[in-house]
Order: structure tokens, then C-alpha cells, then sequence
């Protein structure tokens, strides 16, 4: 069994798509595959799944639910374990999109930080390559959704270290093309700007990199208040001819800022209920 919750959250099974019904069923699954192989107790399940009002019985709603689920992932549906006080997927994490992602991005930034430029771009765009739209299909609610975040976020970090890795190897026209649409719906990430700034100054266009310093300049301070943070009056700076160093002499690509991953296991559960769910639900 395939888990993918870089996008709409699907699932393979036995080389086809799981009839997965939209809704709380796939949001089960992301749930648990957050955490493979990690019990992810009953009470964090509940609030999940019903962030707002609880059902009647919450925990016997969700017992329904993981059957439901089951029954859509069959045969794969023993993969989805009872345990004390929770639930957990047993799969490895190859079989989550999401594990693979972290993979490839580490990879990605280990080769970037040892200057193997050809390398960390291959495995940054392997990393881009398992996304498929918004994480988490773009519906996660409540805890989930903070996890939706921070997924978008390790993608931010995917786009930094591929940018850096091509503009390294002489590649700014890619990674104007890379960056320009994703500028567009981000208009408050600097590191993000920062980048295709430079590579739009790399490309022989300054005139239209100074242009677009500007626009942004104006966006920050309408929508938040702020002017540009140093990385950017810097590069502005350099723009502008001034300093000892201009975006077109920059080779080596400024390390992209560190981040947390998403947590490998769940939060600390609550003390568990002094019996576990039966063993067929």
C-alpha cells in the first residue's frame, strides 16, 4: 500500500486507488500517516477529525470510521492497527509520500552544503517531483491543518535548496521559471524572493529585478507594515551597484535556512482508557 498526502489524499492499493470517500475518511488516513507506525491515541484522533462539535459518542464515531476506512483499503486493510488507547499505520515509510519527501530533501541539503551542485538539485526536484497540490488535499482543519503548514513550509525549503543548487551550477533562467509563479502566490517569503531576485539579475535583467524589489517593497509594507528584511536591502543594495559585491559575482548559493520537519511521532498522549478498543474494530 501507497499513502500520498503531498496533495489530495489518495491511497494504492494492490496497484489501484483505494475508493477513499472525501472528507473525515481521508483525513483519517493523512492523520495516521503522519506517524507511521507510531499509536496515535484516541482523544488526538477525535479532535482531528471533529475540531469544532463532537459527535454524540466521539469515540464510537471513530471506531465507524476506522472501519469504513478498512474496508477501502482492503486487502491492505490489516495495515491500519488497534492498539492500547490509539490507532497506528503499519507501513513503512517508503509508502508514505511524505517520508520520501523528507528523504529526498535531506539528501538535497546535505549535497548542497558539500557544494555537489548537480546533486542536491536532482534530489531537491525529486523531492518537488512527489508533490501533487496543497498538502493534505488543502481541507485539513484544527491540529491537522498546523501540520499542513509545516509540510508547505518543507516544500518553501525544497524550492530554496533547488534554487541555490542551480544558480550555483549557471542555471538563473530555471530558476526564474521556477520561482516566478510561486513569488506570485507567496509574496511575503524573502528567502523566497531573495532568490529569484538575484537569478532574475543573473539573467541580465537588473532593471527588472529593481522593478520587482520595488512592487515588493510596496506589498510588504501595504499587507504587514514592514520594510525587507537585511538579506534583502542587501541585495537591493547590490542591485543598485553599491558594496564590494553585485548579484552577478555571487557564485555560491547562501545556505537556505534551517527548519524543523514535521514530528516523527505523535504528541504525548493523554492516559489511555483502561480498556483497549476491541480487537475487530
Amino acid at each position: 500500500m501507497q499513502v500520498s498526502i503531498l496533495g489530495p489524499v489518495e491511497a494504492c492499493v494492490g496497484g489501484g486507488p483505494a475508493p477513499l470517500r472525501r472528507g473525515r475518511q481521508q483525513l483519517l488516513l493523512a492523520a495516521l500517516a503522519l506517524h507511521p507506525r507510531v499509536v496515535v491515541p484516541l482523544h488526538q484522533l477525535v479532535g482531528t477529525l471533529w475540531p469544532g462539535e463532537l459527535p454524540v459518542d466521539p469515540e464510537n464515531a471513530l471506531h465507524q470510521l476506522v472501519s469504513q476506512l478498512r474496508r477501502a483499503l482492503r486487502p491492505a486493510d490489516g495495515a491500519i492497527a488497534t492498539a492500547a488507547g490509539g490507532y497506528r499505520l503499519d507501513v513503512e515509510d517508503d509508502a508514505v509520500d511524505a517520508r520520501c519527501f523528507e528523504r529526498e530533501l535531506g539528501e538535497a541539503r546535505a549535497a548542497l552544503a558539500e557544494e555537489r551542485w548537480s546533486a542536491a538539485a536532482a534530489a531537491a526536484s525529486r523531492a518537488l517531483g512527489l508533490w501533487r497540490g496543497p498538502a493534505i488535499g488543502g481541507v485539513a482543519e484544527g491540529a491537522l491543518a498546523s501540520h499542513a503548514i509545516a509540510l508547505e513550509g518543507r516544500r518553501a525549503l525544497a524550492e530554496l535548496v533547488l534554487a541555490d543548487a542551480r544558480l550555483a551550477i549557471g542555471q538563473p533562467e530555471t530558476v526564474v521559471t521556477q520561482l516566478g509563479p510561486i513569488v506570485a502566490e507567496q509574496p511575503h517569503d524573502e528567502e523566497l524572493w531573495s532568490r529569484f531576485l538575484t537569478a532574475l539579475a543573473r539573467t541580465g535583467r537588473p532593471a527588472e529585478a529593481l522593478h520587482r524589489y520595488e512592487d515588493l517593497c510596496a506589498r510588504l509594507a501595504e499587507d504587514l507594515g514592514v520594510t525587507p528584511g537585511p538579506v534583502l536591502r542587501d541585495l537591493h543594495g547590490r542591485l543598485r551597484g553599491e558594496g564590494d559585491q553585485s548579484p552577478l559575482e555571487q557564485v555560491a548559493p547562501t545556505q537556505a535556512p534551517p527548519a524543523q520537519p514535521p514530528p516523527a511521532q505523535a504528541p504525548p498522549a493523554q492516559p489511555p482508557p483502561a480498556q483497549p478498543p476491541p480487537a475487530g474494530r
